[in-house]
């Protein structure tokens, strides 16, 4: 992302009419006059970043080009209902996670709330409950009865920056395989070049199929944990902006569009 930077001498009311007038020039179109004229892109980043991952059922690219998904429908939902409409960026889940840690006004969903993530984020939710479990090949022979037994496999696969990779860095866990795509770690264990991947029960299925695979090759060989999900929002995101967007998913609990939602994509 790209920033002007201001000298922290400079009084804080400059800098918050700069970011109105640059605010302003994103939603009358100037932003993307510029940029046409000399970035030759339209693509401009808008008052609010939204990111996600490919992670279905919760999120997904379908065979139109759309991003969906329950996560997505519920992120819709909450726009739709506060009149605040921003494009949704797909991308690895690694890369949204550095940019939700590092700028303002950034929103990132689904994410676990864990007790590691709790202070580095503002929360909305929540909105399920994930858990996460050591997959291993179905007939490979390889049993893990407990956090020992995962510790002492040659090669455990986990996604860089997902709540379990964090979790297992913190038990020091020093045989994890990461990379940024959860279906070529599936492609890994299903090859070999893995004992077990580290996956959560709601996405397992949706990931496997993706590669090709049926759910029944793998075998949850151990749970590790369970844990809430949510939308996250950056530090530098305005308190009272997330409070809107938890009050309006309050309001879809109570008056049945949550229930709608999730049992379109979970049951």
């Amino acid at each position: 992302m790209v920033y002007f930077a201001f000298n922290k001498n400079i009084p804080d009311e400059v800098v918050i009419d700069f970011q109105r007038e640059i605010d302003r020039m994103k939603n009358n179109g100037q932003l993307t006059a510029l940029h046409k004229k000399f970035m030759q892109s339209s693509e401009v980043p808008g008052s609010l970043l939204i990111y996600t991952e490919e992670y279905p059922p919760l999120t997904f690219v379908n065979s139109y080009g759309e991003i969906t998904g329950f996560g997505s429908d519920i992120v819709g939902e909450i726009m739709k209902r506060n009149q605040q409409y921003a494009d949704i960026k797909l991308s690895q889940w690694n890369i949204g996670y550095e940019l939700a840690l590092n700028n303002p006004n950034f929103c990132l969903f689904t994410m676990d709330r864990t007790p590691l993530r709790d202070t580095l984020f503002q929360w909305v939710g929540p909105l399920g409950t994930n858990s996460t479990f050591f997959y291993t090949k179905t007939g490979s022979g390889i049993t893990i009865s407990s956090l020992e037994d995962a510790k002492n496999l040659d090669a455990v696969g986990t996604v860089s920056s997902w709540f379990s990779d964090q979790h297992l860095r913190e038990l020091g866990f020093t045989n994890l395989v990461s990379g940024g795509d959860p279906e070529a770690m599936a492609e890994k264990l299903m090859q070999g070049e893995i004992d077990a991947f580290v996956c959560s029960g709601v996405t397992f299925a949706d990931i496997f199929r993706g590669v090709g695979y049926e759910p029944d090759q793998a075998t949850a060989s151990y749970e590790l944990m369970s844990s809430d999900f949510y939308i996250a929002f950056s530090l530098g995101t305005s308190a009272e902006f997330v409070a809107q967007w938890q009050q309006s998913l309050d309001a879809m609990k109570q008056d049945g569009t949550y229930n709608h939602i999730y049992s379109k994509w979970l049951e």
